[in-house]
């Protein structure tokens, strides 16, 4: 039986002394590593990688738990910050799937971030970085940093759907959305 949380709302929901910790954590790990750019510039595969590694080192600390009190509390301090990127990993992969910003999204936008989601970037031996998008044919772009590179593959995403929309083209399904157009004879 499918369980019902629509009654639960942001107003009634209090945060337990413990989840307000982790989460202040997690912020305290978010801001350590804001140099390396926003979350919104990754992959799905980037960030399971990135989720992937975190576990495994996880593993590990448990496994290698040391002996004595110092090293069984620095053992403890490392843990909790796995913890912690582990769950930012877990919520930005569900923030770029649009999970956490669902509601009160247009139709254009939550197509564009679907397939942006998807991107594939790397960096070529002149030192450019190249990415495109699987699912959308003929959708690429090539610039000299992978931020650079990711809002410029977005500006061709754009183009590209306007070009395929006004021709009559169907534009495919991205992670469970679909953008179409009827005809005429359609309705």
């Amino acid at each position: 039986m499918k369980e019902n949380y629509n009654h639960i709302t942001d107003e009634s929901i209090s945060l337990r002394p413990e989840v307000l910790k982790f989460a202040k954590e997690m912020e305290r790990q978010l801001q350590a590593n804001e140099h390396k750019g926003h979350w919104r510039n990754r992959t799905y595969s980037f960030l399971l990688e990135e989720l992937d590694k975190n576990i495994e080192n996880l593993k590990y600390l448990n496994e290698n738990r040391g002996g004595n009190l110092v090293e069984i509390r620095e053992n403890m301090r490392a843990a909790i910050i796995r913890c912690a990127n582990i769950a930012n990993f877990a919520m930005m992969f569900a923030d770029n799937c649009g999970g956490l910003n669902m509601v009160d999204k247009p139709l254009l936008t939550s197509y564009i971030e679907a397939a942006m989601i998807n991107a594939e970037m790397e960096m070529m031996s002149n030192g450019e970085y190249y990415g495109y998008l699987p699912d959308c044919q003929g959708v690429w772009a090539s610039e000299s940093t992978p931020s650079d590179c990711y809002n410029t593959l977005r500006s061709v995403l754009e183009e590209w759907i306007i070009l395929k929309l006004s021709d009559g083209d169907t534009l495919p399904t991205i992670n469970g959305t679909t953008i179409g157009i009827f005809k005429e004879e359609d309705v």
